[in-house]
């Protein structure tokens, strides 16, 4: 029974971490720059050639692309990559991180922000701020104080996969490539990519597939302990 028992914890576990990303999903809908992840899962045979039992394992995690719905803000400080092009951070540590969560802002020592971190421009360092000043974002990512550029805000194109450190940011696991042209649309904010209505479908189907993983798991104690029952009356 022990096989069987083991098969179901996999099981569990795994329905678990799904149940967890779909939820982040289902949270995250409307969270500006927001990337679905779907886990990736695996089947091993364990054991020797004459009793073999399937372990499942989540093997790896994938980070959906694909551009969220865009809705028009007003805002002179919100902006939208064009294509699948991604904003860069400045993360602690200096690493750099990147982001299509374009709400900007300016934080109080300075620095134009995105997703909560300082956003980069074209001189590869924080875009300053004089204090007091109110920004203005042109179409090609020029950042005008009081009718003069301080900076631009430059665009990137990650190769790879994808790590997400946060709901908005994320590291490349291949390269960062700085485009040429920057093209962004201003006064428009992208959300998260991921369905409401997919998300809480499959929030309930994964919730059930839990649900009967966890009652093969009781289902094998409770035949275990009846094995141990039975061959203590035999004895």
């Amino acid at each position: 029974m022990t096989d069987g028992l083991y098969v179901g914890m996999t099981a569990a576990t795994a329905r678990a971490q799904q149940l967890e990303a779909v939820a982040d999903n289902l949270a995250n809908a409307q969270t500006p720059g927001f990337k679905a992840t779907t886990p990736t899962f695996e089947t091993y045979m364990v054991g020797d050639g004459s009793s073999q039992a399937p372990y499942v394992v989540a093997s790896s995690t994938n980070v959906d692309r694909r551009e969220g719905t865009t809705v028009i803000s007003g805002n002179p400080l919100d902006v939208v990559p064009e294509g699948d092009l991604f904003l860069a951070v400045s993360m602690p540590g200096g690493q750099r991180g990147f982001t299509r969560a374009g709400r900007l802002s300016v934080d109080a020592s300075g620095m134009l922000s995105a997703a909560g971190h300082p956003l980069l421009g074209a001189s590869g360092g924080p875009i300053l701020v004089p204090p007091g000043a109110a920004p203005t974002i042109r179409e090609n990512g020029e950042v005008v104080v009081a009718g003069s550029v301080v900076d631009s805000i430059s665009l990137f194109k990650l190769e790879g996969e994808l790590q997400r450190v946060g709901p908005s940011l994320l590291l490349p696991q291949g390269k960062a490539v700085p485009q040429g042209e920057t093209r962004l649309r201003v006064g428009e904010l992208e959300m998260g990519n991921g369905n409401m209505l997919d998300a809480a479908v499959q929030l309930v189907a994964v919730q059930r597939h839990f649900d009967n993983a966890i009652q093969a798991i009781q289902t094998y104690r409770k035949m275990d302990s009846q094995a141990v029952e039975l061959g203590r009356v035999r004895g």
